[in-house]
């Protein structure tokens, strides 16, 4: 392939798919053929592997995936005999450790199912290619306009008076609904959603406001989950006090992550925090003295400090979930409407630029990252306030990238969208209970078909369903057209003039 005009096509369409569009090539068959050799040799490597498994499971297959990444980046993603070579090392390292190391050991049981995790970062530290992926080299990637602001930025007074006096009413008639008439089971989803929202929230602070793709958030909110459970269980500690001690590991746990890719951007950063989630997923909430195995911990009603707050379907939960949701949202905003929020904006345009002009943007990054785990590990604890128990499952790093893709399609860029995406998580997921068995398990098939509208709307389609009845709502009642008396014979002959000129 790197000898043929098609291999040639291929890297041409990875730096510039316009510049090679110009020069007569249709960069969307390139870019689809590529697709299809990549997946061709992915399902020949599956079926190549399947007779070496007693049974075929997916876990096997996420291994696999880790592994192929870390041979792949350690040829910095271009070279394909280092990613060759790189794999069989891997591979054989593997089988080695495992006939040699003691079986109860803690390196078989946590650092050899966590190997190609290492491997991933250590490439991702050791290789200097790698710190240059978010670096165009595309000529013409300048002559993209820019992204149009918020609807909530530009919309006429008028419209903004409707629209709060609605948004306020809904807000309103939901929390009397909650507390008066709404059957436990949806109560119960409602409470669930607001779990979800304040751990989106947190994917609005990291990726809407400051432009880094993490993939690491639900396993974040694991970490303050997990926190605040054993130091529940071990000492004693309040559930509601925990919260803030599960946040502040959260936190401390997202600053070391941006400590290790403080040098990664775009990419390289986006698999570095993969490697996390995976790493916390497969080591370390896999421990029994972390997480009690695939069936939890089993939280305990005294542990709430004589508040019901412990059932799931009550009002003391839901008054109790409201108010931490009202909390953090307004930190967020006022986060963004602050110095840092203006910070964040210059970086996420150009860091280069911001650094011109004297912004840290390290410390920015770092702070944004604690922040934003904070604010997954207070969501964390919420969920399995709401659920009774804490469940490994729930954190895995297949919701992590759920979460993203959730998150991504609301509106990435406003609180709004992540409280409507975490809303609508739980929601949809109650209305399939209502359709038949073999319909139960499409809620990430949905939610991943609807990501494919971030193609055409990357906004988000709430934000683009706002500017659409927003632009309509002007049209219809605030913008009456006026009514023009019919121009003179005298008046058009100058104006056909100036047409003409024109």
């Amino acid at each position: 392939m790197r000898f043929t005009n098609l291999g040639l096509q291929m890297r041409g369409a990875v730096e510039s798919r316009r510049l090679v569009q110009l020069d007569g090539v249709n960069a969307d068959r390139v870019v689809g053929t590529a697709w299809a050799i990549s997946s061709v040799l992915a399902g020949l490597a599956g079926v190549l592997l399947a007779p070496i498994y007693g049974q075929l499971q997916s876990q096997n297959y996420v291994t696999l995936m880790v592994a192929a990444i870390a041979a792949a980046a350690w040829g910095a993603l271009r070279s394909m005999p280092i990613a060759a070579l790189a794999a069989v090392l891997i591979g054989v390292a593997e089988l080695v450790f495992q006939g040699y190391l003691p079986s109860s050991s803690i390196f078989y049981t946590a650092v050899l199912p966590s190997l190609p995790f290492i491997v991933l970062v250590v490439a991702l530290l050791a290789v200097p290619e790698l710190r240059s992926l978010n670096q165009s080299s595309d000529p013409l990637a300048s002559v993209d306009p820019p992204p149009p602001p918020p609807m909530a930025h530009v919309r006429a007074p008028q419209v903004d008076r409707i629209v709060k006096i609605l948004w306020y009413s809904l807000l309103t008639l939901f929390i009397i609904s909650m507390l008066t008439w709404m059957p436990p089971t949806w109560e119960n989803v409602f409470n669930s959603g607001l779990a979800f929202s304040t751990i989106f929230i947190s994917i609005t602070l990291i990726t809407g406001m400051a432009g880094q793709l993490s993939l690491a958030q639900g396993a974040l909110a694991g970490v303050g989950a997990f926190t605040t459970a054993q130091l529940a269980n071990h000492l004693g500690l309040n559930m509601l006090v925990g919260v803030a001690v599960g946040a502040l590991v959260a936190a401390l746990v997202a600053v070391i992550l941006a400590l290790l890719s403080l040098r990664l951007k775009g990419l390289g950063l986006t698999l570095m925090t993969l490697a996390a989630a995976l790493f916390f997923d497969s080591t370390v909430f896999a421990q029994n003295s972390v997480s009690n195995g695939t069936g939890g911990l089993d939280l305990k009603p005294s542990w709430v400090g004589g508040l019901d707050v412990f059932e799931p379907n009550g009002h003391p939960y839901f008054l109790f979930a409201m108010g931490v949701l009202i909390v953090v949202v307004l930190g967020v905003i006022q986060i963004r409407k602050g110095t840092l929020g203006n910070y964040l904006t210059a970086m996420r345009g150009s860091e280069t630029g911001a650094a011109s002009i004297g912004i840290n943007c390290t410390r920015q990054r770092i702070m944004i990252f604690a922040l934003s785990g904070a604010v997954a590990g207070i969501g964390g604890t919420l969920l399995i306030l709401q659920q009774q128990v804490a469940n490994p499952g729930e954190f895995s790093y297949q919701l992590s990238l759920v979460f993203v893709v959730v998150v991504l399609t609301a509106g990435i860029s406003t609180v709004e969208g992540a409280i409507q995406a975490g809303m609508g998580f739980v929601v949809f997921q109650q209305l399939l209970t209502y359709a038949p068995s073999r319909f139960q398990g499409l809620t990430f098939a949905f939610f991943a078909f609807a990501a494919l509208t971030y193609v055409s709307h990357p906004e988000g389609i709430l934000e683009y369903s706002k500017r659409r009845w927003t632009i309509r709502m002007q049209q219809v009642f605030f913008e009456r057209p006026e009514k023009k008396a019919a121009p003179s014979v005298s008046a058009a002959i100058p104006a056909r003039q100036a047409e003409s000129d024109a």
